[in-house]
This record gives C-alpha cells, sequence and structure tokens, in this order.
C-alpha cells in the first residue's frame, strides 16, 4: 500500500545546506546511548525500536503515519502486532 500525504513534503530538510538528519544533535546522542530503554525492550522482543514504539503508539489509540523507502523498513512498519 502506498499513500500520499500533503502532511510533509518528503526529505524537504535535507536540502538545506548542512542537513544530514532531521535529529537535533541531543536527539542523537540520546538515541546511541547504550543504555536506552527502548533499545533494551525492543532487544527483549526481538523488534526495532520503531515498531516497539509504533505498536506503543497504536495501543494507546494514536494515529501513526510511518514512512519509509526502505523495503524492510516498509515490512517492520506493517509487522507490528508479532510480538
Amino acid at each position: 500500500i502506498i499513500a500520499y500525504s500533503s502532511l510533509v513534503p518528503l526529505s524537504t530538510w535535507r536540502t538545506a545546506e548542512g542537513h544530514d538528519s532531521a535529529k537535533t544533535e541531543k536527539m542523537k546522542a540520546d538515541s546511541s546511548a547504550e543504555a536506552s530503554p527502548f533499545r533494551a525492550m525492543a532487544e527483549k522482543y526481538g523488534v526495532s525500536e520503531a515498531q516497539l514504539l509504533l505498536r506503543w503508539a497504536l495501543e494507546k489509540g494514536y494515529a501513526v503515519l510511518p514512512k519509509s523507502t526502505k523495503e524492510a523498513r516498509m515490512k517492520q512498519n506493517i509487522d507490528l502486532f508479532s510480538f
């Protein structure tokens, strides 16, 4: 399934000079921390951190709009209820 949304243009933040990531420096540091609680939970269930957080959001009733251009990640985004 491919869906288009006008909520956010795809990857326009990358067109600005010097922007190679949408993450802030603090977000980069936090996500690379060895003791990340999300990393520990994802490893426990054998899934990615993204899958863990997407499932949490769905269980809480939030609308989620995952996006990826990578086939493997698209499959992960669909496979949220196998764990």
